[in-house]
């Protein structure tokens, strides 16, 4: 008997009492309420995806799905302002008196709104103007994929050679892997390749690939009528005036779409390349 008598007492001992010692209840917390909103743009009438959402100051908020859909549980009972904002868009809101446990749906339409933006000023790399028939040749994909063992020469580079001479060998003066040198066998001046191979005999001249607009070159010399890889003066080929653009290649890698060459690729494109 004394012991459940102690025990009776422990338990009202627990009991959460008021000020006149009268033990009271625990508060049962109200069960949560949610929302749902369907947004729209307000001049399409199509659902908008990426909308935010908020319960202000009750940090709580969602962005709509690909249907429009936004949906926001553990709300508060009580009176709530909900606010609808996305980029390029009017925000706008709405009072609503959530209940205990309850479900509420709605439906928001955002106003177009665009944000207006400061003015940009694009420079291509390195201060080139992209040459539109460059472009559909390929030289800027190349120059950007082929990596820094090739040279590209173009747009004001090409401007500042031309202004100062005609001759094609001045645009390969300084370009690694590629040298002028004095043609053995005639007269003028030939490409050269930095690298050098030895026979027998001595060392072995190596002389790149020259394409112009495409087409193997071969140094052909239609004075002998024959190809001549190592007569031709270079800048018979074409006046450095009317070029539009040069890649050296002076080993691999090189352009898949040109026949490999150990001594080095030399793509010269000119000014009326789209016709020839």
């Amino acid at each position: 008997m004394m012991r459940a008598l102690t025990l009776l007492i422990a338990m009202v001992w627990l009991l959460p009492a008021d000020s006149s010692g009268q033990a009271r209840p625990t508060p049962v917390k109200s069960p949560a309420a949610q929302v749902s909103v369907h947004v729209y743009d307000d001049s399409s009438g199509t659902p908008l995806a990426g909308a935010h959402l908020v319960v202000l100051g009750k940090n709580l908020g969602a962005y709509s799905d690909a249907n429009g859909l936004v949906r926001i549980n553990g709300i508060p009972p009580g009176p709530h302002h909900l606010s609808l904002s996305m980029l390029g868009y009017a925000t706008t809101g709405i009072d609503v008196e959530f209940d205990a446990g309850a479900v509420v749906e709605a439906e928001l339409r955002l106003a177009p709104a665009p944000v207006p933006l400061p003015p940009l000023d694009v420079t291509a790399a390195g201060g080139l103007r992209r040459d539109p028939t460059l472009a559909q040749l390929g030289f800027y994909d190349r120059q950007r994929y082929m990596g820094g063992g090739a040279t590209f020469i173009a747009g004001e580079r090409l401007e500042a050679l031309t202004r100062r001479s005609s001759r094609l060998t001045d645009a390969f003066q300084q370009v690694a892997g590629i040298r002028v040198g004095r043609n053995p066998k005639g007269t003028g001046l030939v490409l050269l390749s930095s690298r050098r191979g030895f026979t027998e005999t001595g060392v072995l001249r190596c002389y790149p690939q020259v394409y112009v607009d495409g087409m193997n070159t071969r140094y052909f010399d239609p004075e002998r009528g024959k190809a001549q890889t190592d007569n031709v003066d270079v800048n018979r080929l074409v006046s450095l005036q009317d070029v539009s653009g040069i890649e050296v290649y002076p080993g691999e890698p090189s352009p898949v779409e040109y026949e490999k060459n150990s001594c080095g690729i030399v793509l010269i494109w000119t000014r009326r390349g789209n016709s020839r």
